[in-house]
């Protein structure tokens, strides 16, 4: 019998905790926004999200496979950008942006490639982090059998972020792995700040 499709579900409530942790942690210590996590609205996860870029990775094992996606609008990280390389915020381009959080989607998914991989003793990998251009559109009528899907915010003092997580289940899936994450230190130093 298919997994039911389900958003947010309490079965996974320590794997959405782990990469909540993780985004959040990442979002404080690599982009150097303060930040607090929330939850996504009923009727914004029906709805649209309106952010002008989409950055996802894709994480693959041998009985899973999953998409970490960031939805945020480019101008709210001209700042971080800019800090981070020693430049100034005129100087900071669309392109300098789409690398700087690429490499913060492929921090958090390194982090969950380590744990899943330990935890659940088998192969994991991680694809190249991609930006695109516009919005994805969520729909709460959207079912694909043995798929669940998780749904957060980072708040910051004056932009936000949208996140998701859909994980697939494959033939051998075994969740337990998926709840015995252990949080790890996700702290960055100065030269591996920008450094891709």
């Amino acid at each position: 019998m298919d997994t039911p499709y389900l958003i947010n579900e309490d079965s996974f409530k320590i794997f959405k905790q782990f990469v909540q942790d993780s985004s959040h942690k990442m979002f404080d210590d690599y982009i150097g926004l303060k930040n607090e996590v929330k939850d996504v609205e009923h009727d914004q996860i029906i709805g649209t999200v309106f952010k002008d870029r989409m950055s996802f990775i894709l994480i693959s094992g041998e009985s899973f496979n999953m998409i970490f996606r960031i939805f945020f609008n480019s101008s709210d990280f001209i700042k971080s950008v800019a800090e981070s390389i020693d430049m100034e915020e005129s100087e900071v381009n669309d392109q300098l942006i789409r690398d700087f959080m690429n490499e913060y989607c492929n921090l958090v998914a390194g982090a969950l490639k380590a744990n899943i991989s330990e935890a659940s003793n088998q192969a994991v990998g991680i694809s190249i982090p991609i930006v695109t251009n516009g919005f994805e559109v969520w729909y709460f009528g959207l079912k694909r059998p043995a798929t669940h899907y998780f749904f957060w915010k980072l708040v910051t003092e004056n932009t936000e972020a949208v996140f998701s997580v859909e994980l697939e289940e494959l033939r051998g899936f075994d969740q337990t792995p998926f709840n015995n994450l252990k949080e790890e230190d996700t702290s960055q130093t100065e030269d591996d700040i920008f450094n891709f």
